[in-house]
């Protein structure tokens, strides 16, 4: 059975169930269908490390980012501020 809740305090209520209706139940969370992925675009961040980055947003619940590299006239792949 697949449960979504609107909130991290729902969630942590269903992990801890042990019985639903008298039925013994062991509650995980699902492997993909916790994250989000987005595009952040920001001058700033061609500067900023992937560490840096991860540790700013850490609060936000960010765990990892990638910055997109382009290839540029020279043929060196450079970071980019997506």
């Amino acid at each position: 059975m697949l449960v979504k809740t609107n909130s991290q305090t729902y969630s942590e209520k269903l992990l801890r169930l042990s019985d639903l209706a008298g039925v013994p139940v062991k509650a995980t969370p699902h492997r993909t269908l916790n994250l989000s992925k987005g595009v952040i675009r920001c001058a700033e961040l061609k500067h900023a490390s992937e560490e840096e980055i991860i540790s700013e947003l850490a609060n936000q619940g960010v765990v990892d980012c990638f910055n997109i590299k382009v290839k540029g006239q020279d043929g060196v792949r450079r970071k980019s501020n997506t």
